[in-house]
């Protein structure tokens, strides 16, 4: 078979062509419709998979409801003691059905609704890619948000420079909430008030990007921007902490493979904080690693 670019009469080209009907027939009545046949068993499968895990739910609740009736009752000592570990084995039960679930597709969310429509938003073998991603895209964004608010302090002085600053945040905590709102349906433990201010910083980025400039706009301007300096400074150093806390908290069985980075509670860390200030500041030094919080619940 003579190749297509060096063709030198039409006979010639209709006999390639003719070569290349064939193939595409051939691809349609073999490879193609195995892939087809393959694929309506695999929606089939997911459906049966899909209607027994809601079955099981189902009969989880009616033992759960059930269960709870004889606890008001009178129980001698050996029967609280096994009531206890009935609730024990009703945990472990539902913990199993939750991984079956995330295993199976997931529906959109009404965020993901109004933004992508009812889609099916399942990630499956590709969930830890996507969260990788997840984590890449935050710390490149902060990393350009920080140059960006630099250039703007110490260099440019327009009112357009800072509105395509203000249109980058907005575009950013957007895709960044789609993203969270797609990885919390394949398993992420994100806690709603963390996605709560990432709607709050939406709102604001679009206020600041329509803000007029004029005289109180320009009192705010610097503030804002040192503060922006500084937050992604700590977010640069916080994004280090804790992807090896968070390594470190998978390792110990303490966080799940999705579990990704984030703000850690100021109340978790109390009880560490005479601990952990001294040694983060030679950690940025470069001297001593810094103690983990060894709780991060999502």
């Amino acid at each position: 078979m003579a190749a297509i670019a060096q063709i030198s009469s039409l006979q010639e080209w209709e006999e390639e062509w003719q070569h290349l009907e064939e193939e595409t027939r051939t691809f349609k009545q073999t490879k193609f419709q195995d892939y087809q046949q393959k694929l309506d068993e695999f929606h089939s499968s997911q459906k049966s998979c899909a209607s027994a895990v809601n079955q099981q739910k189902r009969k989880l609740r009616d033992f759960q409801e059930s269960l709870q009736r004889f606890k008001d009752g009178p129980l001698s000592g050996d029967q609280k003691a096994h009531f206890v570990k009935l609730q024990t084995k009703i945990s472990d039960l539902e913990r199993k059905i939750k991984d079956f679930e995330l295993s199976l597709p997931s529906q959109a969310g009404l965020f993901l609704k109004l933004c992508l429509g009812n889609i099916n938003v399942s990630l499956y073998n590709s969930k830890m890619a996507y969260k990788d991603d997840y984590e890449k895209f935050k710390l490149k964004m902060t990393v350009i948000s920080m140059v960006f608010t630099i250039l703007n302090l110490y260099i440019f002085n327009y009112r357009i420079a800072d509105a395509l600053f203000h249109a980058m945040l907005l575009w950013y905590y957007s895709t960044l909430t789609l993203q969270e709102h797609i990885l919390m349906a394949n398993g992420s433990r994100i806690k709603g008030w963390w996605v709560m201010h990432h709607y709050l910083s939406i709102i604001l980025s679009g206020f600041l990007l329509i803000w007029p400039d004029g005289r109180v706009y320009q009192l705010f301007r610097g503030q804002f921007f040192y503060f922006s300096l500084y937050l992604s400074f700590v977010q640069l150093l916080q994004f280090r902490y804790q992807s090896r806390a968070l390594y470190r908290l998978r390792s110990l069985g303490v966080s799940k493979n999705m579990d990704v980075t984030r703000v850690i509670p100021v109340v978790q860390c109390l009880h560490t904080l005479p601990t952990v200030f001294p040694p983060l500041l030679q950690r940025v030094a470069g001297k001593v690693p810094v103690p983990i919080c060894w709780k991060m619940n999502h």
